[in-house]
């Protein structure tokens, strides 16, 4: 996911949902356009339909949300 861990990234987001756009992305010590492209690119890529794990919402700042697949997944991946 073009550098960025993705279940990393999950936790993060389910540790804060509707965490910042900026936040995650200092917490992942990635500069917030480096986030954006590989959220971006998980909307063509990504094993499972992992562009559905994630949402973007709002403009300023932009907020990070997981979605009932994206819960679901760190469920499954808790179970293993």
């Amino acid at each position: 996911m073009s550098g960025v861990d993705l279940q990393g990234l999950l936790q993060l987001i389910a540790a804060d949902d509707g965490t910042s756009l900026p936040r995650a992305a200092r917490k992942l010590r990635l500069g917030q356009s480096q986030l954006l492209r590989a959220l971006t690119a998980l909307g063509g890529h990504g094993a499972a339909g992992a562009a559905a794990l994630i949402e973007v919402r709002g403009d300023s700042p932009q907020r990070l949300y997981l979605t009932p697949a994206g819960r679901a997944h760190l469920e499954r991946d808790d179970e293993t």
